[in-house]
């Protein structure tokens, strides 16, 4: 739901940087499709330009949901942390 609502609000900004490989190969043409990982490294390097807390808030979405599909608990405190945002 984040990513969706991310992409939502930065939609043409995103889609002035497609069509992009990802580090994996994989080759996005529409910004629905962009990951959170690719979204970050977009933000990161420039490409997308953020207020330091929407990127805060974007890499720490990546995180939870790097932990989790790595099986990985998340703390109670990550889990409030996400709520927050």
């Amino acid at each position: 739901e984040y990513r969706e609502s991310f992409v939502g609000k930065y939609k043409d900004a995103i889609q002035k940087e497609l069509p992009i490989v990802s580090s994996y190969g994989e080759q996005y043409r529409d910004p629905e499709d962009v990951e959170l990982g690719t979204l970050v490294y977009m933000a990161g390097s420039g490409k997308i330009h953020l207020p330091a807390q929407e990127y805060e808030k974007l890499n720490c979405y990546k995180e939870a949901r790097n932990r989790l599909s790595h099986l990985s608990v998340l703390s109670l405190e990550e889990i409030g942390m996400l709520a927050i945002l």
